[in-house]
């Protein structure tokens, strides 16, 4: 979390539990991290279901390479 927090300290990303980073006027993605398991939960909205899905993964893989 402090890594991906140190990538977007701009006024478009917002701490609260974790990380959420304001994409434009309907697009977002939240970071969270598990509060019982060692793992992070990857949430987006966008226009259609298609882009969110590709936000979330992209965020997912961006997760997972900082955690290696």
């Amino acid at each position: 979390m402090r890594i991906l927090s140190q990538q977007y300290q701009r006024p478009e990303a917002r701490q609260i539990d974790g990380v959420r980073i304001d994409l434009g006027d309907v697009e977002w993605v939240l970071v969270l991290p598990d509060m019982d398991r060692p793992l992070f939960h990857v949430f987006a909205e966008s226009r259609s279901s298609e882009s969110a899905r590709a936000l979330m993964e992209k965020y997912a893989a961006l997760v997972n390479s900082i955690q290696r």
